[in-house]
């Protein structure tokens, strides 16, 4: 299933505004779990 994507294939496909704010989600959870010395 080929496909054209800036994400890797094991990422969900994110499209638009959305897109965006899921991915700034994401980046805040990761940066809260290193500060608080959880790995994901």
């Amino acid at each position: 299933m080929p496909g054209r994507t800036r994400v890797p294939n094991n990422l969900p496909k994110f499209t638009g505004k959305r897109g965006e704010d899921v991915r700034e989600w994401l980046f805040q959870i990761e940066n809260a779990c290193r500060i608080n010395s959880i790995l994901i």
